[in-house]
């Protein structure tokens, strides 16, 4: 988020999976015209963002159905 802003001068969204508030934060992305959200842990299954034009997946795992799951977002 840090670099999003020193690059682009625009504000992330920053969702952390161990956030009482992950999911709302998420929501009130999908609703907003923010143009970043960073996510750690949070964008996998059960997670609907239609107006996502681009994720960026830095993991290490590696099983198909997490990638199956990373492509339907």
């Amino acid at each position: 988020a840090k670099l999003i802003r020193e690059i682009t001068g625009d504000k992330a969204t920053v969702v952390l999976s161990d956030d009482v508030g992950a999911s709302k934060n998420i929501d009130t992305f999908s609703q907003d015209d923010s143009r970043w959200m960073v996510a750690v842990r949070m964008v996998s299954e059960g997670v609907d963002v239609p107006r996502l034009a681009v994720g960026v997946y830095a993991t290490t795992i590696s099983t198909p159905l997490f990638f199956a799951q990373a492509v339907g977002r």
